[in-house]
């Protein structure tokens, strides 16, 4: 857990030079999008005692907050648990379909089952993709069942269901974050481009 500690700051507006200091936060807030404590946190952090270039720092300082900011909004959670739903999804659409396949082609299998040895090859012929779908959902069940699991299909259908809206969620706020991953990239060239016009020297030494 990250340790913050506090500091209340407090600007007298009926005061030229603090109301003059709060107007250049404001500004400078709506245009890197930063919060308030992160601009702060860059002009203290370019302060120079020495005077040298203090603007050219804080300008550094600005851009490098934003650039934090851009990898903080990063989703690799999201993605995470984005890869996990999908490979649980996979797994339980496996289990569905090996249940209803076992299902649909259980009359086939029955079929041949019941009929004398010497007739079972041509049946096995003229029926062979229906008889592999029923024997392959068959092992596949008998494998999960091997495994300790319960063949519970209204509940796998459940789960997908609640996956698939779970999924659906997940990649509207992966969307948005990469929107405003955009935005912020897109804030700091166009503070950096800025600062360059107005302040070419800064970025020519």
């Amino acid at each position: 857990m990250s340790k913050a500690k506090s500091v209340l700051i407090r600007f007298h507006t009926d005061h030229t030079n603090e109301k003059a200091a709060y107007a250049k936060l404001a500004a400078l807030q709506e245009q890197t999008h930063l919060s308030q404590s992160q601009i702060v946190v860059a002009a203290l952090n370019a302060y120079d005692v020495n005077g040298h270039d203090m603007e050219g720092h804080l300008v550094q300082q600005l851009t490098d907050s934003v650039t934090e900011a851009v990898k903080q909004m990063l989703p690799d959670e999201l993605r995470s648990k984005r890869k996990e739903n999908y490979d649980l999804s996979i797994e339980l659409s496996a289990r569905i379909t090996a249940y209803e396949d076992q299902k649909k082609y259980h009359r086939y299998y029955k079929a041949w089952e019941k009929l004398p040895e010497q007739k079972r090859p041509a049946f096995e012929k003229q029926y062979e993709f229906e008889l592999r779908k029923y024997r392959e959902a068959e092992e596949a069940l008998q494998r999960w069942q091997d495994n300790g699991e319960s063949i519970d299909y209204k509940g796998w259908q459940k789960a997908l269901k609640y996956l698939n809206t779970e999924r659906m969620v997940l990649d509207i706020d992966l969307r948005e974050m990469k929107e405003n991953v955009r935005r912020l990239e897109v804030v700091k060239r166009e503070f950096i481009k800025e600062n360059k016009e107005t302040k070419p020297e800064r970025y020519s030494r």
